[in-house]
């Protein structure tokens, strides 16, 4: 039997409906295909340095220490820029890499202690040879493995440090000779990625929860924690650290720039802007302070290492 004009009507707006929904679910996938196009970063020219830089450090005396993960090397630079020095394996170490490319943090000039997979080496870079100093924890030995080891640092108070997301815990050690003697054991709310201690006070990234808080050291006590919302809002913090001017700067992947707080937690400014000219940044991983006050930002899907200017944000040095 024909379908009335009444009864055709009245099909009509479930017909448009159903396009409609056909059609979007067309188009979103074109329309995220079109925005991961315009976020992804072109890939590093070849022979790069540093096909993906993500642990930094700097020494007192100026000098870069980056772990790359891609290249699987740690690098020493010169304060100006040149290479003194590149390890990628070692004879002395299981498996004979020397990093994967984490965390790093300098006890001494040309000398780092390192996250591996679960572990921690200390090496001296600049030796001829280079030196394996010590090897912290791993399967069988008397430490036993890290848990997701993400991060180490050495507080203002002397201690070691250590952000371990699968324990969801930081822990703390103290030296005994060339070993490492755990002190404490600090659970953490969130899966934590990288520590850092000052003044008493115990800054942790949560990257996966997007925030970062703030602790009292001795009691484990929330002091404060970055903004759920606006324009303080950190996406995927990766690391933290507490500037010279007391400030507290936080590398925000997601967002593509460094954001900075003030000692209680509020948002004072942005540094960095996506992109990949000065001033600009892409995924921005570690960064650390150089004893002329500049912020070294690990820049890696632009595959270099940038220096900003605290205050301003403007790009000081560009190494490549």
């Amino acid at each position: 039997m024909p379908i009335s004009t009444k009864e055709s009507s009245l099909h009509r707006p479930r017909i448009f409906a159903l396009t409609a929904i056909a059609l979007v679910g067309a188009l979103v996938p074109a329309i995220v295909f079109v925005v991961r196009a315009i976020r992804r970063p072109a890939p590093p020219p070849p022979g790069a340095r540093f096909p993906d830089p993500e642990g930094l450090a700097v020494g007192a005396d100026g000098r870069l220490y980056v772990a790359d993960e891609k290249a699987r090397a740690l690098y020493v630079l010169a304060p100006d820029g040149a290479t003194e020095a590149r390890l990628d394996t070692h004879p002395d170490l299981s498996g004979g890499l020397v990093s994967t490319g984490g965390s790093l943090v300098v006890t001494g000039p040309g000398r780092v202690l390192a996250v591996r997979n679960h572990d921690l080496v200390e090496v001296d870079l600049l030796a001829t040879p280079p030196r394996v100093l010590a090897l912290h924890g791993g399967p069988g030995t008397a430490l036993g493995p890290f848990h997701g080891l993400e991060d180490v640092t050495v507080g203002d108070d002397g201690l070691v440090y250590t952000a371990e997301e699968d324990i969801r815990a930081v822990r703390v050690f103290r030296r005994d000779g060339a070993a490492l003697v755990e002190t404490r054991r600090l659970p953490m709310p969130e899966e934590p990625e990288s520590v850092h201690v000052r003044g008493g006070r115990l800054y942790v990234c949560f990257p996966k929860a997007h925030w970062v808080g703030c602790y009292d050291l001795a009691s484990q006590g929330l002091l404060w924690r970055t903004p759920r919302s606006g324009v303080g809002r950190v996406r995927v913090p990766d690391d933290v650290l507490v500037g010279p001017d007391g400030l507290v700067y936080v590398s925000d992947q997601r967002n593509d720039r460094v954001a900075v707080f003030d000692a209680n937690g509020a948002f004072v400014r942005a540094l960095g802007r996506r992109g990949s000219g000065p001033g600009e940044l892409r995924r921005p991983e570690d960064i650390a302070f150089g004893p002329d006050g500049a912020l070294w930002v690990a820049d890696s899907l632009n595959y270099r290492l940038q220096a900003l200017d605290p205050v301003t944000g403007a790009s000081l040095r560009i190494v490549r």
